[in-house]
């Protein structure tokens, strides 16, 4: 059974208990649920060029400013085709929250072209899903 409760802050800290009536009376009370009020984190910042060799791609970024209330569990690094491919993004890196630095460096596996310009972009992970993205860089 799911009770929709509105109004919570998130970030706030909650203690729920159900408790069930009747005609014949009042049950006990359950055990008492403790719950954070969390949403989807906000976007990173706009990623940054660390380095680009043929050997690697290094890019970093800040972590939203707003986190959703909870920590943040991940990021996806996008990254799109290149001028002469594809405009849609694909995940090409996923970053588990160190707490410290965040920054990946992508070996330089991928199918690039020399000349071609590539996009990126990250996307933050909480408990609860996916922000949106952060702006592109190229």
């Amino acid at each position: 059974m799911e009770f929709p409760k509105s109004g919570l802050t998130t970030g706030a800290y909650y203690k729920f208990t159900v408790q069930a009536f009747n005609i014949i009376g009042d049950g006990p009370q359950s055990s008492e649920v403790s719950i954070i009020a969390a949403t989807v984190p906000g976007a990173p910042a706009q990623p940054t060029l660390l380095i680009a060799t043929k050997e690697l791609i290094g890019i970093a970024w800040n972590d939203p400013i707003e986190l959703g209330g909870t920590t943040l569990d991940t990021f996806l690094v996008q990254m799109d085709g290149g001028s002469s491919g594809s405009t849609s993004f694909t995940t090409i890196a996923t970053v588990t929250n160190s707490g410290t630095d965040t920054y990946t460096t992508i070996p330089a596996t991928l199918p690039l072209v020399t000349g071609d310009v590539y996009t990126f972009k990250v996307i933050a992970q909480n408990v609860v899903g996916d922000s949106i993205a952060s702006p592109t860089f190229s």
